[in-house]
């Protein structure tokens, strides 16, 4: 598949900062299932995200995931499309 710069900022943040998730599993997913992936940008992206690569994001850096949606999707058809529970 392929994901947005931005969608793949707010998953990584909601994986590690609200998940708790090792941000190795969520490269390896976006690793293995994303066609455009790329070696250097897929690690560099979510040690950023994770705080703890060479040009880190700060630790306090937690993308809220309502505050993103109202901010690029404000009609809320992207989100609903994807997660159909939200139906």
């Amino acid at each position: 598949g392929w994901m947005h710069n931005r969608v793949r900022m707010i998953v990584g943040s909601f994986l590690v900062k609200h998940l708790l998730m090792d941000w190795k599993e969520g490269e390896r997913w976006f690793w293995n299932t994303l066609v455009d992936a790329d070696l250097a940008n897929n690690t560099m992206g979510w040690q950023w995200i994770a705080g703890c690569g060479a040009d880190a994001a700060p630790y306090f850096r937690i993308f809220n995931p309502i505050t993103q949606s109202e901010k690029f999707a404000g009609n809320g058809n992207y989100v609903r499309r994807w997660i159909p529970e939200l139906k």
